[in-house]
């Protein structure tokens, strides 16, 4: 989806358009990765000073029912939002929290819902240790959380 479509289905259902719900839409578009709530705040703060932690976390909860924006929730840590271009899923670290995105999975690989069920959605992460995370143990044990 891009920033547009998602502006015109907001305005489609009565939402307003401020800046601010439109500058949280372009970073999360621009981003490239699953960002933090608290990632999203510091950032938009540098145009917005006096922008509430609530409203970014508000608006957050609006994209998610929009559409616009998946949600997906870390073990341990802050839930992760990502703008929905495609489907797919992600790598986490347990150590720093950086979720790397994986190639779109292939309907043929997933497994087959039982009988009479019907799927309506799926989500699929790995967990384990980045590049950087493993590099500072050596690779030989797991790093401290």
């Amino acid at each position: 989806m891009t920033v547009a479509e998602a502006l015109e289905r907001l305005r489609a259902q009565g939402g307003r358009v401020t800046p601010q719900r439109r500058a949280l839409m372009e970073l999360l578009a621009r981003a490239r990765r699953p960002m933090s709530a608290p990632e999203l705040v510091e950032t938009l703060r540098r145009q917005f000073p006096d922008m509430a932690a609530d409203t970014v976390y508000r608006n957050l909860q609006g994209l998610v029912t929009l559409g616009a924006v998946e949600v997906f929730h870390m073990p341990e840590g802050a839930d992760r939002f990502e703008w929905v271009t495609y489907h797919h899923h992600h790598a986490v670290c347990l150590d720093c929290g950086e979720a790397l995105c994986l190639e779109p999975c292939q309907e043929e690989q997933m497994p087959q819902a039982p009988a009479g069920f019907r799927p309506v959605r799926h989500e699929f992460q790995i967990f384990g240790y980045c590049e950087g995370c493993a590099s500072e143990t050596g690779g030989t044990e797991v790093p401290a959380r």
